[in-house]
Parts: structure tokens; C-alpha cells; sequence
């Protein structure tokens, strides 16, 4: 019988203290992935570290102590594991089997253990060759009749003989075939996980300076308030005849609006109202018309919640969220063909290596997809940034715009966002190992 199936024999029955330092990172890989539970990997942690979970009798704690115990057969299957699944310490099968730290004490364990009972079974073998050596076997000869005819036979023992040490290679070779092994590549969200880690790195933002929105926004009001009205059409929303009518209600006043006498004559049609705000209003009349716009521009802002549904955290920073589709997660062929071939991580690098974008939402649970592939699944990043990261003037014009349900900010392009979590629509988490700061 070959050593390492006769290790198996001597070291089948043992037993081995978990250090209490993996332990807790036992604990914690577990707490980390809990919404993980059907992985294998999960189950097995849960197994070594919680007694009442999945309770067999070859995990029984033959110490009687408190402390946790794996027995011989698990550390080979976990090392097999190990051995065959990507080896990068970021893929989410091997950090949900403990990650580099349980492997380094499985394979040290195992190598321990091996070379106390090397020098005995090396003895044993020796044994076993001489005892399994074959020997011819020949019977005594039989004589036989066909008629008239007899002959005497000399007849070999007809059994065949196979050595032990064969069939027990056999049957581990058969029993490994049994074993789960991971394929070659990666899923598309341990493409995307990766894309963040290459562009970003772990970490938290630092409390902000000024955590008061409404200083921002009173800051910067006037000046979205002059992109806003620079690029407004005077047709839209019928703002321009409500113009004329507020005005109106004070008839002293509307004279003073334009610089012709005969401005009536443009009242009667919207071609004539705009020819009237463009090219006749009086240095009065602009003055009037902006009174007016900014009125219409600040309901227009509040009307969404903006800034008051805005949230902060306790360091100040705002929440944020941004939806994109990308292919589905759980392929690990991505079907769309770039010049760099099929390689999801390496699409998104050459063209998103420089941030994860600038429009955001800042209402939880209300940010539009703008972006992605149409055949693809949603998915939410989330996160914080500072206040002053953001590009006010352009986040307040927004809120006034036809689009202001989208409740969107604009942060400033390269400026640091803290993802603390990146979800599908349906909430299976992405397995970032901790908040993590990218740009904009």
C-alpha cells in the first residue's frame, strides 16, 4: 500500500487545535459573506467553527474542550481545494475557504503531521512489497478424454492477482475524481471587483471640513441660476406668457419692460413674445424677467426635495448611488468581442481606468441606469463624497431641469467617491473586502 494512502490509516482518527487567531478570521470570513450561505465554502467554515452547525461524527470535538478541532480528512479535502482553485487572494472561492492564512495552516499542518509518520510507513511498505510479491501457482496436471484420445494438461491457476497498493491507488484515484474543482477564468463580477481594486484602494474619507449643504447651495445659487436661464428656452413650459401675465397684473409697469411703444403687437403670438424677450426688453424688463425666472428656478428645486432630502453621514459626507448594467454576473464568457478580446476586467480598464463616473443620484433607491448594455443586469454602486467634491453649480441647474426626478449630482471628474457596497437590483452583494475610494 502506497504512504500516502497508509497516512491515512494512521492519521485518520486525529484531530487539530484551530489557533484561536484563525478562528476569529474564520468568524469573520463568515460574518463578511453571509449572504453567501449555499457556497461550499461557506458551509465548511460554519462547520469548523459553530458545533451545532451540520454536526458529523468525524467533526466530533474528541477533546471535550471548548476549543474548536479539524480532523485529518478535512484538512486533506480543504488543501485539495486549495490547491486547485485560483490562487489569487482576492477571488472570492478562496477567501470564502478561509483565504491564504487557512491554507498556510492546512499545508503546515499536513506537512507536520506527515513527517511524524514517514519514517513508519516507509518500514511498512517494504513490508507490504515482499508480502505481495507474486508467485506462479501451477495446479497438478489433469488428464482428459475426446473419444479414443487422452492427454494429460498442466492447468495454471486461472484467478488473477492484483497487488493491494494498485487497488488502493484505484480507488483514491477514483475518489478524487468525486472531488469539486473550479474551472479555468472568472466570473463577470470578480472582473468588476477586480476593475475596482485596480483603479481605487481600501480605505475611508476623512470627515468633511464643512458638512452645512445649504452654505454650498446659497454659495453657488446665483451662478447655476445664470447657467440655467442662459440656456432656457423662452417657449418651455408656457413660462413666457405667465411672464407677460404676471407682469400685466400692474399695468403702470408693463410699458417699462421694452424699448417699442408698439409692443402689443407682439403679445398676440409666441413668435412675437420671443422676438419681444429678445431683441426689445429694456434694461428694466431683463431685470424683471430674471426677478421672475429666479422665483420659478428655486420652486423648481425644492419641488424634487433638493437640498433637504440630501443625506449625510456622521463624518458629513453625502450619500450617493450610481446604476450601470453590465453582463451577466455569474457568466464567466463575456459576450461582447473588443479589441482585447473577451476580457471583461480588461474592457473596463481601457475605458473606464480613469473613474467610475460623475453622475450620481443623491435619493436612495432612485438612480437611473444611464449606462451599460442593454442585454445586461443592473447593478448599484454606493457610496460617499464630500461636499466639496461636488460641482454644485451644475448639480443645482439640474434640479430645475424636465429631468430633475432623476435627483442627480454631479461630482467633479477625479474627485474621490467611498464605495461601501456594489449590489445587483436584487441584492446579492459583490465581495469587496472593505469600503474602497475611487475617482469620479
Amino acid at each position: 500500500m502506497p504512504i500516502f494512502l497508509k497516512e491515512n490509516n494512521a492519521l485518520k482518527d486525529n484531530m487539530y487545535e484551530i489557533p484561536k487567531d484563525l478562528e476569529v478570521h474564520l468568524k469573520n470570513t463568515l460574518s463578511k459573506f453571509s449572504d453567501y450561505h449555499q457556497n461550499k465554502g461557506y458551509k465548511r467554515l460554519n462547520t469548523l467553527v459553530n458545533p451545532k452547525y451540520n454536526k458529523r461524527s468525524d467533526k466530533e470535538d474528541r477533546l471535550h474542550s471548548n476549543k474548536k478541532h479539524i480532523s485529518f480528512s478535512d484538512l486533506k479535502r480543504i488543501d485539495h481545494d486549495f490547491r486547485h482553485m485560483n490562487q489569487n487572494p482576492h477571488d472570492i472561492q478562496r477567501q470564502m475557504n478561509g483565504g491564504d492564512k487557512m491554507a498556510k495552516f492546512v499545508h503546515d499542518t499536513l506537512s507536520k503531521e506527515r513527517t511524524k509518520v514517514e519514517p513508519t510507513l516507509k518500514q511498512e511498505k517494504v513490508k507490504s512489497l515482499e508480502k505481495n510479491k507474486l508467485k506462479p501457482s501451477i495446479s497438478e496436471p489433469s488428464t482428459i478424454s475426446v473419444g479414443n484420445l487422452s492427454a494429460q494438461v498442466h492447468e495454471s491457476n486461472k484467478k488473477i492477482y492484483i497487488k493491494e497498493s494498485q487497488i488502493n491507488i484505484l480507488n483514491e484515484y477514483r475518489n478524487q475524481l468525486t472531488l469539486p474543482f473550479d474551472g479555468e477564468g472568472k466570473y463577470n463580477y470578480e472582473h468588476f471587483v477586480d476593475y475596482l481594486e485596480e483603479i481605487g484602494k481600501y480605505g475611508n474619507l476623512e470627515q468633511t471640513q464643512d458638512p452645512n449643504i445649504e452654505n454650498y447651495v446659497n454659495k453657488n445659487i446665483q451662478s447655476a441660476f445664470l447657467n440655467y436661464i442662459d440656456s432656457f428656452d423662452y417657449t418651455d413650459e408656457g413660462l413666457l406668457p405667465k411672464f407677460i401675465e404676471f407682469i400685466d397684473n400692474n399695468q403702470k409697469d408693463l410699458p417699462k419692460l421694452f424699448k417699442i411703444q408698439y409692443y402689443r403687437e407682439y403679445l398676440e403670438d409666441e413668435d412675437g413674445l420671443e422676438d419681444l424677450m429678445n431683441y426689445y426688453l429694456s434694461e428694466y424688463g431683463e431685470k424683471k424677467w430674471k426677478d421672475y425666472m429666479f422665483q420659478v428656478f428655486e420652486d423648481d428645486i425644492n419641488s424634487f426635495g433638493f437640498p433637504y432630502g440630501v443625506k449625510q453621514n456622521e463624518r458629513g459626507l453625502i450619500y450617493v448611488e450610481r446604476v450601470i448594467t453590465m453582463p451577466n454576473i455569474l457568466k464567466k464568457d463575456f459576450n461582447h468581442t473588443y479589441d482585447n478580446g473577451n476580457d471583461y476586467y480588461k474592457h473596463l480598464m481601457q475605458l473606464y481606468s480613469n473613474g467610475v463616473g460623475v453622475y450620481w443620484s443623491w435619493l436612495e433607491g432612485d438612480a437611473y441606469c444611464g449606462g451599460g448594455y442593454s442585454d445586461g443586469q443592473k447593478i448599484k454602486l454606493m457610496g460617499y463624497v464630500d461636499p466639496k467634491s461636488i460641482d454644485w453649480d451644475e448639480t443645482i441647474s439640474k434640479q430645475a431641469y424636465s429631468l430633475a426626478e432623476e435627483r442627480e449630482i454631479q461630482i467633479k471628474k477625479g474627485e474621490p467617491i467611498e464605495i461601501f457596497s456594489v449590489i445587483t437590483t436584487n441584492g446579492k452583494k459583490f465581495p469587496l473586502q472593505n469600503t474602497i475610494i475611487v475617482k469620479a
